[in-house]
């Protein structure tokens, strides 16, 4: 598979409907570095509408990528369209979660494998919550999820 044929699939939203929990955290994570880098060196002395027009396909990703984490109980307020996802308690603690497991919990190893060949059954998933991180009056409020492995075909 060329750059581009890579590009397409990592852009795909049927790809981006089925990915397990570590492959959306780990596109959202590169997506915001992308943008941040993008805004801090690309684009460094344009306007802010200037720049949410270069990146808006970016944007939109995100808020599209954002939304996914609902499949793992993340709350966000009804989208309006023509808005942009806001981050809230319930998504923070559901990406605090996963960086914490991914980079402070796995080797150098198995996060290198984790980055370069996905899920697969040699990566330990978190163990745990992340609902638990949420702050207490909260925690009722949230759906009870349970992480699994993605199947493989």
């Amino acid at each position: 598979m060329g750059k581009n044929e890579a590009c397409k699939e990592n852009h795909n939203i049927e790809n981006m409907n089925n990915m397990s929990e570590m492959e959306l955290f780990f596109r959202i994570e590169n997506l915001e570095m992308s943008i941040w880098y993008n805004i801090e060196y690309v684009y460094p002395f344009s306007s802010q509408a200037e720049i949410d027009e270069f990146l808006s396909d970016e944007y939109n990703e995100l808020d599209y990528l954002m939304l996914q984490t609902k499949r793992f109980g993340v709350k966000f307020p009804e989208f309006k369209p023509g808005t942009h996802v806001e981050k809230n308690e319930y998504y923070n603690a559901w990406y605090k979660f996963n960086q914490n497991h991914f980079y402070t919990v796995l080797t150098d190893d198995e996060y290198t494998d984790a980055t370069v060949y996905g899920p697969n059954d040699s990566i330990p998933l978190p163990t745990g919550s992340w609902q638990d991180l949420l702050p207490s009056e909260l925690q009722t409020d949230a759906e009870p999820y349970t992480l699994k492995k993605k199947k493989t075909i």
